[in-house]
């Protein structure tokens, strides 16, 4: 009986293979395959084959052989999800240009047989080259099936997996080369003054028939070179021409050129075009971006339901995908904050799911009239609340971004790109693919979520061009990170800037209320972008509050620098530098400063903080009136932390970003904020006279 054979990824060489088995009699009942989107079923209808399979893990769980197809930069984020699918014994095969077995062998479960195959496409029609390289799985019968297998396709090298990029550079871009010789054959033929079609009848015979000659000859290409060539005569002039360019030296350049990205693939280096990338990430947001326009309030509320319902049952793979990424973090030795940022285990998780069903039980925001009036001959005018289109989220390390901005975005109408930092990324893929498959089960465009699995920097530039299919961008992340998005972007920023807050114990201040607040804004989570950086006291008070709220601190392990004033009050503290007072530490350090009251407060806090938050502590209602007049951040806080900067905390249910800007959206970004408006005028028959 035959093995039924799934392709997970259903690309150009998947197809034709798939191709090359049919023609070679291979059952189509026998052959499954899925794609995240119906984009092949096309391809696949033309070939015979059944429907693509309900889902990935459907096609695994009903394969012998699952043939990997997708992406090479994709294939993390794609196996993430399923990787409890796949059962002890199942044979595995890779595509996978660059991915070593090694490299792949921690997305399955132990027992799995891998296989690196690398085809050429003449498979298609059972005249290809195959080479493949084994794992330590591979049992005697289950090696003597594959090779039945993959010998349907054309000739079967069994080769070391070090051999794979030389073996890539004869045979798998070897159809490459050829064609670019025929290319160069033809066009000089045409120049000899024959047609298109007369060039192309000409030398792609010659072709066919050289190659059939030099098998039946015997193969020995230089002996029938040697045989056609007359002495003086026109070939060999042909010839002296062609050996003056060398051949044999272009040829060892191309293939060693093709063997040398091969081991760059192998090292991680990307292998797309990152432009060509970035517009497909784009135009597939397109018609995702549309459908969500037109969606219901209960649609896209049960859409979220089901990315919640979705996300709660992939949590295993989620934590797992965390853990390793924690791992690597704590060998790239990333900082107390940023591990804690980084941090997604089941309550964290818990608290996010809750978030994001808060979003899916908010008002919906599509459609509020903002304004509506009679206008010049009785004109009715309505300012009516609509969805952006395409955002791109631009964010670092934090897991719980990438949910809360899927969900935001698709309550407010708007489809998503993502673009997670490279410390999170197996989490992100795990989240993402989790929210897509809640998409797919309620019917929708599961491009109204997309992740970039693209970690060159570089690709950034090139999705920042898009002003025609992306309509706004949020970066969240470090100055770095503004600043380069600033700079190379076409489309609206809205940013969220480092969080650069502050607390003001004034004169009139309670002890106990000033203690609990700073203990609060600092120690929390020091890593948060709401957390205090500097701390302001006033010297009328600073002798006697100031050693109290210190000895809390360092109880806390939180670091103290402190300006001159400030230092004989705080027992192992440092000289703070000019740097501390604009330094986001995002860790257990605090810069601490002695000022002259109210007015000096403020001078420091406005050319200081980055407008992101800002606290007074005060019992005197006029100080506590005029620093929240006056200190221009995004939110002013009055006797409470800076920490309630937050969507959930505003009522919100999450946020995109904390919006540093002072135009179109300040503070946490929420759903409104997420939504531009139009006009619609209503008539009965006026004209502009």
């Amino acid at each position: 009986m035959e093995a039924t054979i799934g392709f997970l990824g259903f690309g150009t060489m998947s197809s034709s293979i798939a191709r090359g088995l049919i023609a070679s009699g291979y059952s189509q009942a026998r052959i499954q395959w899925y794609n995240p989107t119906e984009r092949m079923a096309e391809r696949a209808r033309d070939l015979g084959l059944p429907p693509r399979t309900p889902s990935a893990e459907y096609l695994i769980a009903e394969s012998d052989i699952v043939i990997l197809g997708m992406k090479p930069q994709q294939a993390a984020m794609s196996l993430l999800p399923v990787q409890s699918a796949f059962r002890p014994g199942q044979i595995v095969v890779s595509l996978l240009a660059g991915l070593r077995i090694g490299d792949l062998a921690p997305h399955f479960p132990d027992g799995i047989a891998l296989v690196r195959v690398m085809p050429n496409t003449p498979v298609a029609l059972g005249k290809g080259v195959l080479g493949a390289a084994v794992g330590n799985q591979l049992a005697p019968s289950g090696r003597a099936l594959l090779n039945n297998l993959l010998e349907r396709l054309g000739e079967v090298i069994w080769i070391d997996e070090d051999q794979m990029d030389a073996l890539t550079s004869v045979s798998g871009s070897g159809p490459a080369f050829v064609y670019r010789l025929i290319e160069a054959f033809e066009s000089a033929a045409q120049q000899q003054g024959f047609s298109r079609q007369a060039a192309e009848l000409m030398v792609r015979q010659t072709f066919v028939g050289a190659l059939e000659l030099l098998e039946d000859q015997g193969g020995d290409a230089a002996q029938l070179r040697r045989a056609v060539t007359s002495k003086a005569g026109m070939t060999e002039a042909g010839l002296r021409v062609m050996d003056q360019s060398d051949p044999n030296g272009l040829m060892r350049s191309v293939l060693m050129a093709t063997a040398a990205r091969g081991a760059e693939l192998a090292a991680g280096q990307d292998p797309v075009d990152l432009s060509q990338e970035a517009a497909q990430l784009v135009a597939s947001a397109q018609p995702a971006a549309r459908q969500a326009a037109g969606l219901s309030d209960q649609e896209k509320s049960d859409a979220i339901e089901h990315m919640a319902i979705a996300l709660d049952e992939a949590r295993s793979l989620i934590v797992a995908a965390n853990r390793e990424d924690r791992l690597d973090g704590e060998r790239a030795e990333l900082s107390t904050a940023l591990m804690d940022r980084l941090l997604l285990d089941h309550d964290r998780l818990d608290a996010v799911i809750s978030d994001l069903r808060a979003v899916g039980g908010l008002d919906d925001p599509v459609g509020r009239v903002l304004d509506e009036r009679r206008i010049e001959d009785g004109l009715m005018l309505r300012k009516v609340a609509v969805p952006i289109g395409v955002v791109a989220v631009i964010y670092e390390s934090r897991p719980n971004v990438t949910v809360d901005a899927a969900g935001l975005c698709l309550r407010s109408g708007n489809a998503v790109i993502l673009r997670g930092g490279k410390e999170a990324i197996r989490t992100s893929s795990a989240l993402v693919s989790a929210m897509r498959t809640g998409l797919e089960r309620s019917g929708l465009n599961p491009n109204l979520v997309q992740l970039v699995p693209i970690q060159d920097r570089r690709f950034v530039k090139h999705l920042l061009t898009h002003e025609e299919g992306i309509q706004l961008v949020v970066p969240r992340g470090g100055p770095g990170l503004i600043r380069a998005v600033i700079t190379q972007s076409r489309i609206p920023v809205v940013k969220h800037d480092k969080g650069l807050c502050s607390v003001y114990i004034h004169e009139s201040a309670k002890l106990e209320m000033a203690r609990s607040i700073v203990l609060n804004a600092k120690t929390q989570r020091p890593g948060v972008c709401n957390a205090i950086e500097n701390l302001l006291i006033d010297q009328s008070i600073a002798e006697d509050m100031l050693p109290t709220i210190a000895s809390d601190l360092a109880a806390r392990g939180v670091q103290l620098r402190g300006c001159p004033r400030a230092l004989p009050h705080l027992p192992a503290g440092m000289p703070a530098t000019a740097e501390d007072w604009d330094t986001e530490y995002l860790d257990l350090i605090l810069s601490v400063r002695v000022v002259d009251g109210l007015s000096e407060a403020i001078e420091f806090t406005q050319r200081h903080s980055s407008a992101h938050s800002d606290a007074v502590v005060a019992e005197d209602s006029f100080a506590a009136r005029r620093y929240l007049g006056e200190v221009d951040s995004a939110a002013v806080y009055h006797n409470a932390s800076t920490r309630f900067t937050d969507g959930g905390c505003f009522g919100l249910g999450a946020e995109v970003g904390i919006s540093t800007n002072r135009l179109h959206a300040r503070g946490p970004m929420g759903l409104a904020e997420l939504c531009t408006y139009k006009f619609q005028v209503l008539g009965q028959g006026q004209i502009r006279s």
